[in-house]
């Protein structure tokens, strides 16, 4: 039975992909114009998304197969943008224009984010690691037992707190 089901949604998510590709893919275009590989990227971040939720799609109220996809696909855009500005934003120092401050490339970015990670408690490390391999705020809430809301506060205080650990390594 259950390989019946896996065919169908196979077959499911083709037509989905088929249909909405186009429009899935200009929504990556505007997220990253100009920028091919990113475009790329998210595209297949979008699809990888589609792919897991595809069994959670119910048409409520109306809301057709092209809506519903065209919404993941926004709020994964979306998420990953996010997540892209919030490492920047983590690591670029607000006196960039001071010519004493070096230039970092991302992969540095990166590779001092996650030194940083390390050092937190192993809770608080959970919670960023699922956060930064995209999973939305009640993804994260259904894998470790918290409500939406209290995800929401614990990222956002590990956020300050990296933030405050990054600054201190700099001084």
């Amino acid at each position: 039975m259950s390989r019946k089901k896996t065919e169908e949604t196979k077959k499911l998510f083709t037509a989905v992909i088929n249909e909405y590709g186009v429009d899935i893919y200009a929504l990556c275009r505007s997220f990253y114009p100009g920028d091919i590989q990113r475009s790329d990227s998210l595209y297949n971040d979008i699809v990888y998304r589609l792919w897991l939720r595809l069994e959670d799609y119910r048409p409520i109220q109306g809301i057709d197969m092209g809506a519903w996809v065209m919404k993941v696909a926004r709020n994964a855009a979306i998420s990953c943008y996010r997540h892209e500005q919030f490492i920047s934003r983590l690591f670029r120092p607000l006196h960039k224009a001071d010519n004493n401050v070096p230039d970092i490339s991302d992969n540095e970015l990166v590779d001092e984010l996650y030194s940083l990670i390390d050092n937190l408690p192993p809770a608080d490390k959970q919670l960023v690691n699922l956060y930064i391999e995209h999973l939305s705020i009640d993804e994260i809430a259904a894998q470790t037992g918290l409500t939406s809301v209290n995800v929401r506060v614990k990222i956002n205080r590990i956020k300050h707190k990296l933030k405050q650990m990054h600054d201190e390594e700099q001084q």
